[in-house]
């Protein structure tokens, strides 16, 4: 057992579980291709659908199967073949529809197990088909000797995974350094950065199987830290951290600072003509987002708008997306945004908001701000600084609630 926090009898029947509905889905994407081919629908929906659900279905599968495997303890070569079975489905499905946090746990897992580089060019792919534009995966790609299409210029998700980022880059000059900001993004950050996704009570919940940074565990591999104060964290990967060691890597960060620095000089286009009220509440650096945003809902179609705004990650489908939308969701809508950009922070609700107050950037320059929380009706808080004297009390269907001052 890797896990402590794991029930070792539910990990392995979670395995044998997913292992025999594998086997199933396999077998089925075989009879529907069969299917295809003879011009035969057994479903209200296309063939193709089918197919590309289950394919889905089986990527969470291949996921849950190698998280599973590791935390129960099982050899570091067992995962390979799952890995690249995982990245077959990648290649199927799209970086979208697997989402940020799971494609950069894989391109982690490909340099941890060092794949072969045709691997690692279908996960790149992937990213550029779908102009992944994140400034760590960047980083992994290029620390592999291999290159994206598509240069970055900021973070899918800026907390946690920009200090992991800022962890490689210290250890350019100063190792000791670095890896104790390694112990400090695995024990502190990581897990808070993820509140968003329930990962910080995981633990608590049935059918818990471990949750591992294999971020962190890539970029101490190629960064060459000292990692024996986490050997035994059940979220820093150690035993594949030194699983192998026959690929060279190589820390060379691509001017992320540089790329940085650049963005955040970058002259933004001011104002939100679509709804010039929420100029009091969104600042100067995100209102054109904001005004595409507002533009687009309106003017371009269901499914180009889900997929421009990742929103798969929110709602699976996009028939589910079309039944929110009926209820009027563009409020939301910019709050997740938002929350992407680094604008709002998103917690559970389960956790103290004190706690991460530090953690919410103020873009208001010398105004006087106070804390606000954007209620959009589920079971997740977000908060952003807004300007003290704000009087607007919604943004669309959402609600705006005073917190306090700063």
């Amino acid at each position: 057992m890797r896990d402590y926090l794991c029930d070792e009898k539910d990990l392995n029947e979670t395995l044998n579980y997913n292992l025999n509905y594998l086997s199933e889905d396999e077998e089925e994407i075989e009879q529907l291709y069969e299917d295809l081919k003879n011009g035969i629908n057994k479903y209200t929906i296309p063939t193709e659908q089918v197919i590309f659900n289950t394919k889905t279905g089986i990527f969470l599968l291949i996921r849950e199967l190698i998280w599973t495997s590791y935390s129960l303890g099982m050899p570091c070569e067992e995962l390979e073949e799952l890995f690249s079975k995982g990245v077959k489905y990648i290649d199927s499905i799209g970086y979208n529809k697997i989402g940020y946090v799971w494609m950069v746990s894989f391109v982690s897992l490909g340099i941890l197990l060092e794949t072969s580089r045709e691997n690692m060019q279908i996960l790149i792919n992937k990213m550029d088909e779908e102009k992944a534009d994140d400034l760590l995966l960047d980083y992994l790609v290029n620390s592999y000797g291999m290159e994206r299409k598509i240069q970055s210029f900021g973070y899918e998700k800026e907390i946690p995974y920009k200090y992991i980022l800022d962890t490689a880059i210290v250890a350019q000059t100063d190792r000791n350094k670095a890896s104790e900001m390694l112990k400090e993004y695995t024990e502190k950050k990581w897990l808070k950065g993820h509140s968003d996704y329930g990962w910080t009570t995981a633990h608590k919940e049935p059918g818990y199987y471990g949750l591992w940074s294999f971020e962190s565990g890539a970029v101490a591999k190629i960064c060459n830290l000292d990692d024996e104060q986490i050997k035994t964290s059940n979220r820093y990967p150690y035993d594949l951290v030194h699983y192998k060691n026959e690929s060279e890597l190589n820390n060379a960060l691509i001017n992320e600072e540089q790329r940085l620095t650049e963005n955040a000089n970058e002259e933004y286009k001011e104002g939100i003509v679509l709804n010039q009220s929420l100029q009091q509440i969104i600042p100067p650096k995100y209102q054109s987002i904001v005004n595409d945003i507002i533009f687009d809902y309106e003017n371009i179609s269901d499914r180009d708008f889900w997929n421009k705004y990742k929103l798969n990650q929110v709602w699976y489908d996009l028939e589910d997306f079309q039944k929110e939308r009926k209820k009027g969701i563009l409020g939301t809508i910019i709050v997740f945004v938002l929350v992407d950009m680094g604008y709002v922070l998103q917690v559970d609700y389960k956790e103290e908001t004190e706690e991460y107050k530090d953690k919410i950037k103020n873009y208001w320059d010398t105004q006087n701000v106070r804390l606000a929380r954007f209620d959009t009706g589920n079971d997740q808080e977000y908060y952003a600084w807004i300007p003290s004297d704000n009087c607007l009390e919604k943004m669309y269907e959402v609600k705006i609630v005073n917190v306090g001052k700063e």
